[in-house]
């Protein structure tokens, strides 16, 4: 349970979510949008240093709170994705590989009951229907955006 209540503490510094921690930062800089305008702002850094300037965001239309606090924060944006990253390599992995193998090996086993079977079926069906289906739904939704950019020139 310590192992779990951890992971929902540090999930709290993924600083690219608009977790707690990050409403508690804009709330006491009075910011709007810190979020948007600090993507924005990594965006706008990334095509600069790749030498192109179509398609920057105009930073003069950004809030001046947002704008002054994004210099910083966008830099917090990426170590957020950085610490997602690491937990999920060090942590997350290791104990969902585990639990798995666990699972599976149950049913090569002799001796398993049908408790135990049940358990494993259990486990590892709910553990790869999340993925299913999310693969499915994103799949869904790009086939859609795509289908929905063509335009028929005949009609």
């Amino acid at each position: 349970m310590a192992f779990a209540a951890v992971l929902r503490v540090l999930w709290q510094f993924f600083l690219y979510l608009r977790t707690d921690v990050y409403v508690l930062i804009t709330t006491m800089l009075g910011c709007v949008d810190l979020h948007t305008t600090s993507v924005r702002l990594l965006r706008n850094r990334f095509l600069r240093l790749r030498g192109r300037t179509e398609g920057l965001a105009d930073e003069s239309l950004w809030h001046p709170v947002d704008r002054r606090a994004a210099r910083w924060y966008s830099w917090l944006i990426v170590v957020g994705y950085t610490f997602n990253l690491g937990t999920f390599l060090l942590a997350l992995a290791p104990v969902f590989v585990e639990m798995v193998s666990g699972a599976v090996s149950r049913f090569g086993r002799e001796g398993s009951s049908w408790v135990e079977l049940l358990d494993s079926s259990a486990f590892l069906i709910m553990a790869f229907w999340q993925t299913a289906l999310t693969i499915w739904i994103a799949a869904r939704e790009r086939l859609r955006a795509r289908t929905s950019r063509t335009h028929h020139v005949i009609g």
